[in-house]
């Protein structure tokens, strides 16, 4: 029975150490990039008062093993690395009792520009839309692929 407790909390341990981690390293000036921005929430205040949407990126090492995470604030804007698949994780808590997590993958392209918003109170839904103000076009709905969290012990990978 101590075994299993000792076990039990050394994973506990290690697990809290992980999900912080390593944070999202933005590309160099010579890198490929794209920009992200995240929406602020402009629901009503009363909503706001009782709703909490977390936003994070999921960091990943070479191996494909996760890594840590990045949190995303309202109103934030982060330069992501172009043409490599990104994870983001969107959390719904309310009235600090019920919650939802869902992630989402999705490859930027360069030089595009990006806005993340959350868009259900009750609900892990986000909308991801490419900006086309610098082509001029109207902004349109980048493709995203909901997959399920990290799974697995010692490399936690993302699900399919």
């Amino acid at each position: 029975m101590r075994i299993l407790a000792l076990f039990v909390c050394a994973t506990a341990l290690l697990s809290a150490c992980s999900s912080v981690g390593v944070q999202y390293v933005p590309p160099t000036n010579n890198e490929k990039a794209a920009e992200l921005s995240v929406a602020a929430d402009t629901r009503d205040l009363l909503i706001r008062m009782f709703a909490t949407t977390n936003l994070s990126i999921y960091n990943f090492d070479e191996k494909g093993c996760y890594a840590g995470m990045t949190a995303l604030d309202d109103g934030s804007k982060v330069i992501l690395h172009a043409d490599k698949p990104i994870v983001i994780s969107i959390e719904k808590i309310l009235h600090d009792k019920w919650m939802c997590r869902s992630y989402f993958r999705f490859t930027p392209e360069e030089n595009a520009l990006y806005t993340l918003t959350s868009t259900s109170v009750s609900q892990c839904v986000a909308t991801l839309n490419k900006s086309g103000s610098a082509t001029g076009e109207a902004d349109l709905p980048a493709t995203i692929s909901y997959v399920r969290g990290p799974i697995g012990l010692g490399c936690m990978k993302m699900g399919r």
